[in-house]
C-alpha cells in the first residue's frame, strides 16, 4: 500500500539520532491518560454499533445463523489488513497513522443511520448487505491503523506497570461499554421500533468521530528504522515464525480465540429462540463489561506480582465450567438468572486471560520488533472472526441430528468450545512460564484471607459453645 495514503514524506532520523532517544516521564503519564480517554470514547462508539446491537437489528430483518456467523467474521477478520501498514510503522511512526485511519473509518458508519428508513423501502437482503458492507469497510480502515496501537502503548507504558495500566484502561472502557449496553437495553426494550436503532447508531457515529481528537496528545518513541531500512512483510512473518517460543504463543492464542468466539453470536440467537426480549439480551451481554470492571484491577495486580502462569490456569478451568453451564439454560426465572451469571463469570475469566496474554506479549517481544505484537494480536482477531462462521456451519449441519440425552445441537457447540479451552490449557505448558509463581501458591495467597476469616468464625463458635 502506498505511503501517501497516510502521511506526507517526513524526514527520517538517522541511526545516531535514534539511539537512546526516549520520551520523558511526563510525556509517558500524559500519553497514558489520553490513551485511556481514547479507549473510552472509542468503546462508546464501537459498542453502539457492536456485533450484539447489529445482531438484534439483523434478526429483526430475518437473518439466520449463517448470516450472524458472517457478521462476526466481517467484524474481526478485516483486522488482517493491519499487516500492510506494519512496515510503515517502523519508519513513519504510529500516531499519525492511528489518527488518519480512525477519522476515515468513521465515515463508513454513516450509512447505518439510514438503515431504519431503508428497512421500510428495501428488501431485507439489501439492508443486511448494507449492514455487512458498513462493518467490513469500517473495520478494514481501522485495521490499517491497528498496527500502531499496541506498539505505541509499548512505547508509553513502563514495563513494571503493564499489568496495572492495562487493568485500569480496560476497566475504564469496559465501564463505558457497560453503560452504553445498559442504556441501550432499557431504550430498545422488547421488540423495538426502527427509529430506536437509529438513535443508538447515532450515538456511535458521534463517538467514533470524537475519538480522533483524543489521539492528538499521544507521544511516541522515534521510528526505529529509516524507509530504506524498513522490514518487508516476508521478513516480519519469517522472523516471528522462526522463533519457537513465538510460534507456540501464536498457536495458543489461536486455540483460545476459537474457544472464546465460536459460540458468541449464537447465544443471542438461542436467547431469542427461548423468547427473551431484546432488552434482556443486551442487559445480559452487558455483564461481560461489568465482570471486567469488577475483576480487572485485581487481575492486573496479581499479574504484576506473581506473573501470568496462575492466571492462565485459573481462566482456562473457569471458561470450561462456563461453557458447560450453558447446557442448563432455559426460559425460566432460573434460566434468566443463570444467563446473567454465566456472562458475568465468562467476563471475569476472559479478563484475567486477556491481562495475562497482553502482559506476556509485551514482555517477550523486543521494542525493536513491535510488528510481532501486531501479528500476535491478529491471531486473536482473525480467529474471533472466523470461529463464529465455523460455529454457524456446525449448527446448520448438526441441526437435523436427533437430540440424545437432552443434548441439542446448541449444547454440542458449547461442549466443543469447552474442548478448545481444555486444549488451550494444555498448550500453556509450552509458554515460558516456569519463572512465574506456581498456580497453587497463588491460589493459596488469594484464598488465605477467606480461610482465615472462616477459621476465626469457627474458633469463635467453639468458644461460645464452650461457654
Amino acid at each position: 500500500m502506498g505511503d501517501s495514503c497516510f502521511s506526507r514524506k517526513a524526514e527520517p532520523l538517522v541511526a545516531e539520532e535514534r539511539v537512546g532517544m526516549e520520551m520523558s516521564a511526563e510525556d509517558r503519564r500524559r500519553s497514558m491518560r489520553w490513551a485511556i480517554v481514547f479507549a473510552v470514547v472509542s468503546l462508546v462508539g464501537i459498542t453502539s454499533i457492536s456485533e450484539s446491537v447489529l445482531a438484534l437489528a439483523a434478526l429483526k430483518l430475518g437473518a439466520g445463523e449463517i448470516y450472524l456467523g458472517a457478521l462476526s467474521l466481517v467484524t474481526f477478520a478485516p483486522l488482517v489488513c493491519s499487516v500492510f501498514t506494519m512496515p510503515l510503522v517502523e519508519y513513519r511512526g504510529k500516531r499519525r497513522l492511528l489518527i488518519r485511519c480512525a477519522l476515515v473509518s468513521s465515515f463508513f458508519v454513516l450509512p447505518l443511520l439510514a438503515l431504519p428508513v431503508l428497512a421500510a423501502r428495501w428488501p431485507a437482503e439489501w439492508c443486511l448487505a448494507l449492514m455487512m458492507g458498513c462493518v467490513l469497510l469500517r473495520q478494514g480502515i481501522d485495521a490499517l491503523g491497528f498496527s500502531g496501537w499496541f506498539p505505541i502503548l509499548q512505547d508509553i507504558v513502563p514495563a513494571e506497570e503493564i499489568g496495572r495500566f492495562f487493568g485500569k484502561m480496560r476497566v475504564s472502557w469496559q465501564t463505558a461499554a457497560f453503560a452504553v449496553l445498559i442504556i441501550s437495553a432499557w431504550f430498545l426494550g422488547k421488540d423495538p421500533a426502527w427509529w430506536k436503532f437509529q438513535v443508538v447508531f447515532g450515538v456511535g457515529v458521534v463517538a467514533l468521530f470524537a475519538r480522533t481528537v483524543t489521539l492528538l496528545p499521544l507521544a511516541e518513541n522515534p521510528p526505529v528504522k529509516t524507509q530504506a531500512e524498513r522490514s518487508s512483510l516476508r521478513s516480519i512473518f519469517g522472523g516471528l515464525l522462526s522463533k519457537r517460543s513465538l510460534r507456540d504463543l501464536m498457536i495458543y492464542i489461536i486455540v483460545y480465540a476459537v474457544g472464546i468466539s465460536i459460540t458468541e453470536p449464537f447465544k443471542i440467537k438461542l436467547m431469542k429462540d427461548f423468547g427473551y426480549s431484546d432488552g434482556f439480551i443486551l442487559a445480559a451481554v452487558s455483564m461481560m463489561n461489568l465482570g471486567a470492571v469488577l475483576s480487572l484491577p485485581y487481575w492486573g495486580r496479581l499479574a504484576d506480582r506473581f506473573g501470568n502462569r496462575a492466571i492462565f490456569s485459573i481462566s482456562h478451568v473457569g471458561m470450561i465450567a462456563v461453557m458447560v453451564g450453558w447446557l442448563a439454560v432455559d426460559k425460566s426465572t432460573f434460566g434468566g438468572g443463570l444467563i446473567i451469571g454465566l456472562y458475568l463469570l465468562q467476563s471475569v475469566f476472559f479478563s484475567g486471560n486477556g491481562i495475562a496474554q497482553t502482559r506476556y506479549i509485551m514482555h517477550v517481544v523486543p521494542m525493536t520488533k513491535q510488528s510481532y505484537i501486531t501479528l500476535l494480536s491478529l491471531g486473536t482477531v482473525v480467529m474471533r472472526g472466523l470461529a463464529p462462521l465455523l460455529g454457524g456451519c456446525f449448527l446448520k449441519l448438526a441441526e437435523p441430528l436427533p437430540v440424545i440425552g437432552g443434548i441439542s445441537h446448541y449444547d454440542m457447540l458449547f461442549l466443543l468450545a469447552a474442548v478448545f479451552f481444555w486444549a488451550a490449557h494444555k498448550r500453556r505448558r509450552r509458554l515460558g512460564l516456569q519463572k512465574d509463581t506456581p498456580t497453587n501458591e497463588v491460589i493459596a495467597f488469594v484464598t488465605r484471607p477467606v480461610l482465615e476469616m472462616f477459621g476465626a468464625f469457627v474458633r469463635l463458635g467453639r468458644r461460645r459453645s464452650g461457654d
